[in-house]
């Protein structure tokens, strides 16, 4: 099934291209708080993202896929 990039999809993909370019995205550590780690796993993948849990809210430190 061919893909058909039609305006709805490059609306979508410009708005997180968007997001991604100006948002802030990786802070930097923190000693006081404790490090999380997250992984995921697939047949032909792997990532994980290192971070700090600060007010219930994930806070990126370093990713890597």
């Amino acid at each position: 099934m061919p893909f058909d990039l039609n305006e709805e999809y490059l609306s979508v993909f410009l708005r997180l291209k968007e997001g991604l370019i100006y948002t802030l995205v990786m802070q930097a550590w923190d000693w006081g708080l404790l490090f999380e780690v997250m992984c995921n796993v697939r047949n032909f993948a792997l990532g994980a993202v290192l971070g700090h849990r600060k007010y219930n809210k994930l806070y990126t430190i370093y990713y890597v896929s």
